[in-house]
């Protein structure tokens, strides 16, 4: 709360201050590329990412709540029946490790912090690196 409002009720002003979560710029890029292993196999690779420039990840524009820009990157390598009955995968996400908060809350007067605010934000997956095997019947 930064200033008092009618009959002292406080409030805040955030004229001219982005929204919540909107960085200025944002940014994503993808590809992917098959190829022929023999006539009943076919080779398929594919990466997305994401680019997002700095934000402020709360909704009272609280001054701790920034998040720094952040380059995501995922990838799949697999092989496949070229009929598209099955498909082996090795799937990597969020391979550049990047931690971000995308939305949070504030809570007033916590265990945590008596008599001050407690921010609390949720964040991404760290990176992940999976198989997946699909069958279709």
């Amino acid at each position: 709360c930064n200033a008092v409002g009618p009959a002292g009720t406080p409030f805040q002003d955030l004229s001219g201050k982005p929204t919540a979560n909107a960085p200025e710029w944002t940014a994503s890029f993808g590809f992917s590329y098959s190829f022929p292993i023999q006539d009943s196999l076919e080779g398929r690779i594919s990466a997305d990412g994401r680019y997002s420039d700095r934000y402020n990840f709360t909704s009272a524009y609280d001054p701790i709540g920034f998040q720094k820009s952040y380059v995501v990157l995922d990838a799949t390598a697999s092989v496949a029946a070229a009929d598209g009955r099955w498909e082996l995968a090795l799937v990597g996400k969020n391979l550049t490790d990047k931690r971000f908060i995308g939305t949070s809350w504030e809570i007033t007067n916590s265990p945590a912090a008596p008599g001050k605010v407690d921010l609390i934000g949720f964040g991404n997956i760290p990176r992940t690196v999976e198989a997946r095997l699909t069958w279709k019947y």
